[in-house]
């Protein structure tokens, strides 16, 4: 029989973590905590990246909240909401900057009962977990959160039923593990199970594992490069996870190279972020074939100025070996207007291009016709004469 708690006080831990996976492109970023009410909140978001031609802003939108904690790091900005002073419901958001979407991305935990506050900062990957001071075993949920930049959205994964005295979170490293006590942890043996989960960028899903149960009176874990180890006394017990099945059970996590380009195919000059999702990588090299250019940062952006086909590399690298993949990026030539009296001739290739007509009063634009697959010259007929070009335009809609 579950005893009632006599207090509902909580603690709800939430950090940002760093080693694997998804890695902010745009890590430049600041925010600012509006209070305009006496129960009313804002989190204002913006980006202070150079890389960027303007900086980019966007709210939270107006929510209720008894108290608000503001951290940012790395490219994760993490606000957590307590509903009330007399209730320990919290809720935990996220967000970062995506230059593929060109927008601010959201996320949250969703409400977390019998939990207050706490947050800690390392950058990429937020995590909570969910404890009620109040009771024995008083550990209930951990949960965990990434962005995928192919997907453009938030992942969520939270391990729920957790009853557990204590719970020894370890997110540094390469990949995201604890230790719960399933008894009391101050027994002279009391039981422990070692859970550990990574983010698997080429399935789109968390990857969870976990070790059988054991007692002993020391016990601890810990990750190296996506390699989760767990020490019991002078026993070590090592776990894997093995991008090429998906799943854990390698005796080490060798480096898996993955990233996703902010784009593949679009006209000169076109600039690309290449955003990092490798598995159990410490070192990065970039490089574009043809081009003799490289890079070593974990996430890069670069322009291309000439049309052509570009290969674009990236070698993801550990102790235990490195691994490589490559993404094939467009560039085309933009099409041009060549204007000969009543003719508007468009040059270049593109998979779609709008033909766009201005309004008589010039204050509008409609469009005229969309044309696909262009390649060579084609030429619209019967355009308005003087001066076509200042009441004609073309526009690419199709990337």
């Amino acid at each position: 029989m579950r005893r009632a708690p006599l207090i509902a006080i909580a603690f709800l831990f939430v950090s940002v973590i760093y080693g694997f996976g998804f890695f902010p492109a745009v890590t430049n970023i600041g925010a600012v905590l509006r209070h305009p009410s006496s129960n009313e909140w804002e989190v204002i978001c913006f980006t202070k990246e150079q890389q960027l031609s303007i900086p980019v802003t966007n709210s939270s939108g107006i929510f209720q909240a008894h108290s608000v904690f503001l951290a940012t790091n790395e490219g994760v900005i993490l606000w957590t909401a307590i509903s009330a002073p007399s209730s320990a419901t919290a809720v935990v958001n996220f967000a970062i900057f995506d230059p593929g979407s060109g927008a601010w991305q959201f996320g949250n935990s969703g409400p977390q009962m019998n939990a207050a506050f706490g947050s800690y900062s390392v950058g990429g990957i937020v995590t909570w977990q969910q404890k009620d001071s109040a009771l024995p075993y008083a550990y209930r949920s951990i949960g965990a959160s990434t962005y995928d930049p192919a997907l453009r959205r938030w992942m969520t994964v939270q391990a729920h039923g957790i009853v557990a005295d204590a719970i020894y979170n370890n997110a540094y490293g390469g990949a995201h593990s604890w230790l719960e006590s399933v008894q009391p942890w101050n027994q002279t043996s009391p039981n422990w199970k070692g859970s550990f989960r990574i983010y698997d960028p080429f399935r789109q899903r968390w990857a969870g594992g976990s070790s059988p149960l054991f007692q002993s009176s020391t016990c601890a874990i810990g990750n190296n490069e996506g390699t989760v180890t767990i020490y019991r006394g002078s026993d070590r017990f090592v776990y894997g996870f093995l991008a090429e099945v998906g799943g854990w059970g390698g005796s080490i996590t060798a480096a898996a190279s993955f990233f996703t380009p902010s784009r593949t195919n679009g006209f000169a000059p076109m600039k690309v972020w290449f955003t990092d999702m490798s598995i159990g990588a410490s070192n990065w090299l970039w490089s574009i074939a043809g081009t003799g250019l490289t890079n070593t940062s974990r996430t890069f952006v670069h322009t291309f100025t000439e049309p052509g086909t570009y290969l674009v590399s990236q070698r993801a690298s550990s102790y235990w070996g490195s691994d490589t993949s490559s993404v094939a990026i467009v560039v085309r030539a933009r099409p041009r207007l060549k204007i000969n009296s009543s003719t508007l001739e468009i040059t270049g290739e593109a998979p779609a291009v709008q033909i766009l007509e201005r309004s008589f009063d010039l204050a509008s634009w409609s469009e005229v016709r969309t044309v696909t697959n262009v390649t060579g010259s084609f030429t619209v007929t019967n355009v308005i004469s003087p001066s076509p070009r200042e009441f004609f335009r073309v526009r690419q809609v199709m990337e």
